[in-house]
């Protein structure tokens, strides 16, 4: 359960705040506009509309916005066409966006300007560098009326401390809000307290169908991640940025050693360092034999089968018979099989130091130990104490509201239960008590006995 929580990191990398403005468009318009460099232009060439009318060598391309330098670049060469609406650029390299927090720096072997839709392409091996990526693609298309850049292809390389392989990027350069897909990425994740990260990190895969950012919210469709301990997967994931609440939706799975969980819904509030799980909420506590990593069903309860058709299954031998009443009844014999948790409700605060949840919503367990040997429990309510590793099941105030049933006959309803879930730990406690148990005949003749040798059976 502690592990499941770290999937709050499931932000599928932030995505891509790569680049904040358009480069070098606004030096060619200017360029075409002005036309300061007409005594190169070719005018015996005048009526072909795209052949080229200027040409540069080795220039040194900035681009100001009043006295703040914006953009620069190197270019091998730039044509532009006589009609004016067309400038070809090659061989682009140091180019330096300078944005008010950061500078992004980019190459392209080929870039093409249009003025009539006002838009800058760059193509050929695009690289991307900064603070916090450097990336390559094919090709980038800079809208400069919509202020929008469009990645069609793939976009790879490193982003926000690890390694990013997504395509298909739109994003509105002066907002930020960016849609992307598919996107995987793998890297080191600090789990953070508030806003202060904390030592612990772990390597983290995360991949998604598509990935969207608008204002504070972003939303991961049919996400998964892993850090090799846990795997989570949800169809619809959405987090808050500024209050850091996480909700996934859906068939929301969470795989681990130990367990594997099935829920309608999860919430996770980062900050408070608590989640709530709700909706159908179906556990498998693993088998201490079958504890691996690993994507897989959960299985729902198997219902109770009626009296009247088990009693005309097939009866074990009775020296069979009594062993599995013997490991029905020992406590040991708990963690030697899965059992089957079923609740509406699972809210866990997994703060270091306050580990406890509290499970709600017609609560029961159950454990298969054969296709016809099994014991369940019901309760109103279940207490984990993550602390003090114990798991504490009650029913309504002042009623015997805890019941447990057996394949065996052993049928009894209780005030509360109290179990240890340590490894080592067999604690068993009860409240007040009423029902029956099971009785073989063997067993049956236990409890009376046989008559004394000296003592002769009734006379009937």
């Amino acid at each position: 359960m502690r592990n499941a929580l770290r999937w709050v990191i499931l932000t599928l990398a932030g995505a891509l705040g790569i680049i904040s403005g358009v480069w070098l468009y606004q030096y060619i318009a200017e360029v075409v506009k002005r036309d300061p460099l007409a005594q190169y232009r070719d005018r015996a060439s005048s009526n072909a509309r795209k052949e080229i009318a200027v040409s540069m060598s080795d220039a040194n391309v900035k681009y100001y916005d009043g006295a703040r330098l914006v953009a620069e670049a190197t270019v091998g060469k730039v044509d532009i066409t006589r009609d004016r609406q067309t400038a070809n650029l090659t061989n682009i390299h140091n180019g330096v966006y300078y944005d008010q927090k950061q500078k992004i720096g980019f190459t392209a072997a080929l870039g093409v300007w249009n003025e009539v839709g006002k838009t800058f392409q760059a193509s050929n091996t695009v690289h991307l560098t900064g603070t916090e990526l450097d990336l390559k693609t094919e090709k980038v298309v800079f809208q400069a009326r919509s202020s929008v850049m469009l990645v069609s292809g793939d976009v790879k390389g490193k982003f926000s401390g690890g390694t990013l392989n997504a395509r298909g990027l739109k994003y509105h350069l002066p907002t930020g809000d960016f849609e992307i897909g598919p996107i995987y990425w793998e890297g080191p994740l600090a789990l953070q307290e508030g806003s202060a990260p904390a030592k612990k990190s772990t390597i983290w895969k995360i991949r998604g169908e598509s990935s969207r950012q608008q204002g504070e919210k972003q939303i991961v469709r049919n996400g998964e991640a892993t850090d090799g301990d846990i795997i989570v997967r949800a169809p619809l994931m959405e987090r808050n940025t500024k209050t850091e609440v996480l909700v996934a939706t859906g068939r929301v799975e969470y795989f681990s050693r130990e367990s594997n969980v099935v829920c309608d819904k999860a919430t996770i509030y980062r900050r408070e360092r608590r989640a709530v799980l709700e909706g159908n909420v179906t556990m498998l506590v693993k088998a201490k034999e079958d504890q691996k990593l690993e994507i897989s069903e959960v299985p729902p309860l198997r219902p109770i089968v009626p009296e009247s058709i088990a009693a005309g299954r097939p009866q074990a031998p009775d020296s069979d018979q009594k062993k599995i009443d013997e490991e029905l009844r020992d406590p040991k014999s708990r963690r030697k099989y899965p059992t089957r948790v079923l609740c509406e409700r699972i809210e866990y605060w997994y703060r270091k130091g306050e580990r406890h949840a509290v499970l709600t919503g017609n609560l029961q367990a159950r454990q298969d130990l054969q296709p016809d040997v099994w014991r369940q429990v019901w309760s109103k309510e279940g207490h984990y104490d993550g602390e003090k590793e114990t798991l504490r099941l009650v029913g309504p105030a002042g009623e015997k509201g805890v019941r447990y049933k057996a394949s065996n006959g052993d049928d009894f309803r209780t005030e509360w239960i109290l179990t240890s879930t340590k490894e080592d730990d067999d604690t068993f406690e009860n409240g007040a008590m009423e029902g029956e148990f099971g009785m073989s005949e063997d067993e049956e003749n236990e409890e009376t006995g046989p008559p004394p040798p000296d003592q002769k059976p009734p006379l009937r």
